[in-house]
């Protein structure tokens, strides 16, 4: 009995299998499971009863907890920065009294070190070799920019580090994870936590008294756009991860429900960069793979739409009669003044481009270059223009082949996991978080923002340490054409097998 995959004929499809096992739902490991309760029963007390003494007492035994997770470091150590970034984010930066030495930066070297140690992944992957020539590009930049321009230092060295925090989990996540149910604890910890920061970003946008003034910010990045442009990436996961039949309904329930608070809350944060990257990506990835899932969410979004506040309603009407009457050269004019700064700033590429094309003019330099050709003197509000204009055309070979290697990953483990499969289903979502966060950056600057992607880079390094197992297709049909073997999720596999030479 062969299997079938959602569409036959779509290179996202998985590979036919000959009788493809069914495999039991999967589930946490004891000390995963007390990771989890302790973090919440600790965030329930904290407050129920806020108290200096309780909080105390509370820090004091988290810190220890996570102290002796850090001698046998495993995803539960991983685990527990997860589900506690949101707190970490409340530190002040200047906790040592140094700038660029914070709890950020303890942690940038403890998982280098962790990275280092640990063992290295039994397949390559074109991944790791372009997030590697883009850091080292982004600190010849830096560095270019400070001998130049002379920016202060220690800001200087804020954004370089915020730029590499994310891609440290990456490579932590693709060293430490390995079999499924340690992917399963880590996306399981980002799930608990973006459902409880839509809530409470839900609850901010419902009582507010003006929408417009008072848009949900989140407690991990503290800006609406930011928080929706995080909100969009984790609620394309969940709900692609919640079609595989490796989990009980219980937890495709919770993911359902997570995935539905993050997209209501992403409508509150009247983000229009984010609603669009949340509908391209879904549409895109979902008309691929699953048609009938495409339908459901047109079906969904129109009949949620007539319970969408005014002012997400009057901001989209806004901007589609303005795209629809105004011509090409005067479209900025028409658009709203956030709007039409990310079509200036796009306008004007060619010109900063111009300045130098080939490795730009530095790290930090955009607003100044902005303003010296257009007379305003903004952040960046779109990626793409803002790398081109500071790492010139080696930054933006660098960028788009980070995002291509990992799409093409994800695509390929995907492909070769068993359909239907949670490693299947976790590739697809991330997939068509890749998606998202690519067309995010076309009005905003979330690829740089490490409290947007950081889960993002975890996940994505946890899903190739998880799937480089995953045997290739076998020509000989020994196996059958590329159906995992009894031990293809185990660590008592074979370190060197014929199929990873």
């Amino acid at each position: 009995m062969t299997s079938h995959s959602l569409v036959d004929d779509s290179p996202f499809a998985p590979i036919e299998r000959d009788a493809a096992p069914v495999r039991r739902a999967l589930t946490l490991e004891p000390g995963q499971r007390t990771v989890l309760v302790t973090v919440t029963v600790a965030a329930a007390l904290a407050v129920a009863a806020p108290y200096p003494v309780t909080k105390i007492i509370l820090g004091v035994g988290l810190g220890l907890y996570w102290a002796k997770l850090l001698f046998q470091l495993d995803e539960r150590f991983v685990g527990m920065f997860v589900l506690l970034l949101p707190t970490l984010q409340l530190v002040p930066l200047e906790t040592l009294g140094v700038p660029a030495m914070n709890w950020q930066t303890i942690f940038l070297m403890i998982f280098a070190a962790a990275t280092a140690t640990a063992d290295a992944p039994p397949i390559r992957s074109a991944a790791p070799g372009w997030i590697a020539y883009f850091s080292i590009l982004m600190v010849l930049s830096a560095l270019y920019a400070w001998l130049t321009v002379q920016p202060p230092l220690w800001p200087l060295l804020v954004v370089v580090k915020n730029w590499l925090f994310p891609f440290s989990l990456f490579f932590l996540g693709r060293r430490l994870v390995r079999r499924p149910e340690q992917l399963w604890f880590l996306l399981l910890s980002v799930a608990v936590v973006s459902a409880a920061l839509a809530l409470h970003g839900l609850r901010d946008g419902v009582t507010t008294g003006h929408l417009l003034t008072n848009r949900p910010t989140g407690l991990l990045t503290g800006q609406a756009n930011l928080f929706a442009g995080f909100l969009a990436m984790q609620a394309l996961l969940c709900i692609f991860v919640a079609r595989t039949r490796d989990l009980g309904w219980l937890e495709r329930g919770f993911l359902v429900g997570a995935a539905f608070a993050m997209v209501v809350t992403l409508v509150f944060t009247l983000s229009r960069g984010a609603w669009l990257a949340f509908g391209v990506a879904g549409l895109m990835v979902g008309f691929v793979t699953n048609r009938a899932a495409v339908v459901v969410l047109i079906i969904a979004v129109l009949v949620g739409s007539r319970w969408a506040p005014e002012e997400a309603a009057a901001r989209a009407d806004l901007t589609i009669t303005a795209v629809g009457q105004a011509g090409d050269s005067s479209l900025e004019e028409a658009l709203d003044d956030s709007a039409a700064l990310r079509v200036i700033q796009w306008k004007t590429l060619p010109d900063l481009l111009s300045d130098s094309p080939l490795w730009g003019t530095g790290i930090g330099t955009f607003a100044q270059r902005l303003g010296q050709h257009t007379g305003i003197y903004r952040s960046a509000h779109a990626t793409m223009v803002q790398i081109g204009t500071e790492m010139g055309v080696l930054g933006l070979i660098g960028y788009a082949g980070m995002f291509a290697a990992v799409a093409m990953a994800c695509i390929s483990r995907a492909r070769r996991a068993v359909s239907g499969g949670f490693l299947h289903a976790t590739g697809l979502g991330l997939l068509a978080a890749t998606v998202c966060l690519f067309v995010l950056d076309f009005s905003g600057t979330r690829f740089p923002a490490h409290t947007v992607t950081t889960y993002y880079w975890l996940l994505i390094g946890a899903f190739l340490g998880s799937t480089d197992r995953l045997p290739s297709a076998d020509p000989s049909g020994a196996r059958g054409p590329d159906t995992p073997g009894p031990d293809d999720f185990t660590n008592d596999e074979d370190p060197n097998p014929s199929w990873a030479a």
